[in-house]
C-alpha cells in the first residue's frame, strides 16, 4: 500500500515537471515568434523607407538598398526559425487530399482530383526536400509536447474514401516509403472483403469507394491510417427555401444518397429518372453544421407526379416550366400554413450528430480491428459546440479543426490542414503546382518570405477561375 502512495506521488511529481518543462517551451516559442515577426515587420519597415528616401540618391541606388533588405530579412528569418528549431518549434504541415486518378469526373466537387504522375512528382518534391511523413497520432504527441517532432515532419491525409486511393496513391506511397491518413465516411464503405479486380470492372476507376478488402491491406502495411469523415458526409436542407428543381443535365449527389441511402458506394450508377425529375432543391449547408430543414414528403412527391404528368423530360423543354412548379410550392404552402416542412429542435440535432459521430467511430473500429481516434469535418464545416460533441462525446482525440500551425503548445485537439492538389492556379500546371505546393509548405512552417507570392497566387487561381470556371 505504501509502495503504491510513493509510486502515486513519484508519478504525479513527474508529470508537473513535464508540465513545467512544456510552459516553458511554450514561453520560450512566444518569445521567439515575436522576435521573428517584429524583426521582419522592422526590416520590410526600413525597406519602405529606403525606398521612399534612397530613391535618386547617387551613393547609395535604390536596388542596392532593396538588395541589402531583402538579405537582411532572409538572414534574420534564418536565424529566428534556426533557434526554433533548436527550441522545439518545428511546424508540422498536414495535406489535405481527395482522389488520385488518371481522370475523375464523378467527385461531388471539381478539380479535386489529381492525376497519379502528380501525386508522384509532389511525393519525389517532399524526398528531395528533406521531408518525413508521419502519422496523426504523432503530430497530437507532438502539439502535447509528448514527443516532439524532429527535422522537416509532414504529414498527407485523403478524405473521402476513394478507391483509386487504393488503385494508383497506395502504389506511389509504397515506392516512396511514405505514410498517409485517409479519412473514410463510413456509409460509403463498399461492403465487400475480397480486393476488387479493375481488369473486371473498368467503373471502379471512376468513381467507386474503398470496401473493406481493401482497407484492411492498406492498414496492414503499415503505411496507411484509417480515420473517421464521419457517416452521412451530406449536405442537407438549412432553410425552407427553395432554389432549383432537380431536372435533365442537372448533377446533385446529396439528392442521390438521400433518395438511396443504402446505396451510397455506387451513387453515381443510378440514372437522373430515378431520383425524381421536379424533386425541390432547397438551401443546403453541411449535415453536422447545424439543425436542418425537414421538408414534406407530400410536397417532394406532388412536384414529381406533376413533371411526371407533364411528360418528364419533355416537361422542362416548355417554356414556363419554372414558375409552373413554383405555383405548386405557393399552392403547398397555402395548404400548410406557409411552409414546406419543419426545423429540427436542437435536441433532434445534437442527438443526430452524437450518432453519427459515434456510429462512424465504432463501425470503422470494427471493420480494422484497431481503435480510430481522429476525424476530419465533412466539407471543412465545424463549430466549436461540434467540437466539443466529437471531442467530449464521441471520443475523438482530435478533428481538423484546428486553426493554427500544429506546434508544441497548439489546442491538441484540432490539426490544421493545407490543401493540396492539382491546379492551384487555377488550370493544370505541374511546375507551377510544384513551385506553389513548396511555397506553402515553407510558409506554413514559418518562412514567410513566401507569404506575398502564395498570396498573389491565390489571386491568380481565383481570377482564372472566374474567367473560366471548369466544368463540372
Amino acid at each position: 500500500m505504501r509502495r503504491r502512495m510513493v509510486d502515486a506521488v513519484q508519478s504525479e511529481g513527474e508529470v508537473s515537471q513535464a508540465e513545467a518543462r512544456r510552459a516553458r517551451n511554450r514561453k520560450r516559442i512566444r518569445q521567439l515568434k515575436w522576435l521573428q515577426y517584429s524583426g521582419i515587420g522592422t526590416v520590410w519597415a526600413l525597406f519602405v523607407a529606403a525606398a521612399l528616401v534612397g530613391v535618386g540618391v547617387d551613393d547609395i541606388p535604390w536596388w542596392v538598398a532593396l538588395l541589402l533588405i531583402v538579405g537582411a530579412t532572409v538572414l534574420l528569418d534564418r536565424v529566428t526559425r534556426s533557434l526554433m528549431v533548436q527550441t522545439g518549434v518545428i511546424k508540422v504541415p498536414v495535406l489535405m487530399y481527395h482522389s488520385v486518378a488518371p481522370e475523375f469526373e464523378l467527385i461531388p466537387a471539381p478539380g479535386l482530383s489529381v492525376r497519379p504522375e502528380v501525386f508522384a512528382a509532389h511525393l519525389r518534391l517532399f524526398e528531395e526536400d528533406g521531408y518525413t511523413t508521419h502519422t496523426l497520432s504523432e503530430v497530437r504527441a507532438h502539439l502535447t509536447g509528448e514527443a516532439p517532432l524532429q527535422g522537416k515532419p509532414l504529414v498527407i491525409t485523403f478524405d473521402d474514401g476513394y478507391l483509386d486511393n487504393y488503385l494508383y496513391a497506395f502504389p506511389i506511397l509504397k515506392k516512396y516509403g511514405a505514410k498517409a491518413t485517409i479519412f473514410v465516411a463510413a456509409d460509403f464503405v463498399e461492403d465487400i472483403q475480397a480486393v476488387r479486380d479493375l481488369d473486371q470492372d473498368a467503373s471502379l476507376a471512376t468513381g467507386a469507394y474503398l470496401g473493406w478488402g481493401e482497407i484492411r491491406e492498406m492498414v496492414e502495411s503499415g503505411l496507411i491510417e484509417i480515420e473517421s469523415h464521419a457517416a452521412s458526409h451530406d449536405m442537407l436542407p438549412r432553410a425552407d427555401r427553395i432554389v432549383d428543381y432537380f431536372r435533365p443535365g442537372l448533377r446533385n449527389p446529396w439528392l442521390t444518397w438521400r433518395a438511396f441511402p443504402h446505396e451510397k458506394p455506387r451513387w453515381f450508377l443510378r440514372r437522373p429518372e430515378d431520383v425524381g425529375f421536379g424533386r425541390p432543391i432547397y438551401e443546403c449547408g453541411s449535415a453536422l453544421e447545424g439543425p436542418c430543414f425537414r421538408p414534406d414528403p407530400e410536397i417532394e412527391q406532388r412536384l414529381m407526379e406533376h413533371v411526371a404528368a407533364g411528360g418528364g423530360r419533355s416537361f422542362f423543354r416548355t417554356i414556363g416550366w419554372r414558375d409552373e412548379l413554383d405555383r405548386v410550392v405557393m399552392e403547398y404552402r397555402a395548404e400548410h400554413g406557409g411552409k414546406t416542412g419543419r426545423f429540427e429542435t436542437q435536441e433532434e440535432w445534437r442527438d443526430r450528430v452524437r450518432e453519427e459521430l459515434v456510429g462512424s467511430r465504432v463501425r470503422l473500429s470494427r471493420g480494422i480491428g484497431r481503435e480510430v481516434r481522429f476525424l476530419a469535418w465533412p466539407h471543412d464545416c465545424f463549430n466549436e459546440r461540434l467540437q466539443a460533441i466529437a471531442v467530449d462525446e464521441a471520443g475523438y482525440a482530435a478533428t481538423t479543426s484546428g486553426l493554427h500551425q500544429n506546434e508544441p503548445g497548439d489546442d491538441a485537439h484540432g490539426i490544421s490542414r493545407i490543401p493540396a492538389g492539382e491546379g492551384l492556379l487555377g488550370r493544370r500546371w505541374q511546375r507551377g503546382d510544384l513551385w506553389l505546393l513548396r511555397a506553402h509548405l515553407a510558409l506554413f512552417r514559418g518562412n514567410y518570405l513566401y507569404y506575398l507570392p502564395a498570396f498573389l497566387a491565390s489571386r491568380v487561381r481565383a481570377l482564372v477561375l472566374r474567367l473560366a470556371p471548369p466544368r463540372s
